[in-house]
């Protein structure tokens, strides 16, 4: 009787492992790529404007986070930048980037929103932007994603603290 006991036990231990091995899996590994994010490309040269074909800025879902390349293009898209030189405005601010965040005090989300950057090689970046605004502050984070990387749990979070060029060029109204 003991070892009907011991079995199921070993089983349902095992299962539930399965499970949650699975689900760790899909939540920070699958949808992840190695390389540079998009603004590390920027940064280090390895990612030119000339790269660039361009910037579709989408429509968030709401209630859920997209995390598979066919959730991703299942959004709406808002606008597309594909001006050349509005491409290399986008990267000259997007180099200004950087890493970490500052205390706010409960701040209140101003703007939400998920970039795609396409590739002149078919290869796509996203990028997942969030202005963040309280009493005293107003920061814009943009967490990014490495090449043909749909995960957003894969990608490096970077602030700006002058961002009204960046969220103006992908067509962002801000109050001020």
């Amino acid at each position: 009787m003991k070892t009907k006991a011991t079995v199921g036990t070993v089983v349902s231990i095992s299962a539930i492992t399965l499970v949650v091995g699975l689900g760790l899996y899909v939540m920070f590994v699958s949808g992840t790529t190695k390389g540079a994010d998009f603004i590390a490309g920027i940064q280090s040269g390895q990612i030119q404007a000339s790269d660039v074909r361009s910037l579709r800025v989408l429509v968030p879902p709401v209630g859920h986070t997209p995390f598979s390349k066919k959730e991703m293009d299942s959004l709406a898209s808002k606008m597309t930048v594909s001006d050349p030189a509005k491409i290399s405005d986008l990267m000259a601010a997007l180099r200004q980037a950087r890493a970490g965040r500052i205390g706010q005090n409960h701040p209140r989300t101003e703007y939400d929103g998920y970039w795609q950057v396409d590739l002149s090689d078919g290869s796509f970046f996203y990028l997942y932007v969030r202005l963040l605004k309280d009493s005293t502050s107003e920061v814009c984070y943009i967490a990014a994603n490495r090449k043909n990387a749909t995960n957003p749990n894969g990608a490096v979070r970077y602030r700006f603290d002058d961002f009204r060029e960046i969220l103006h060029i992908a067509g962002v109204q801000i109050q001020k």
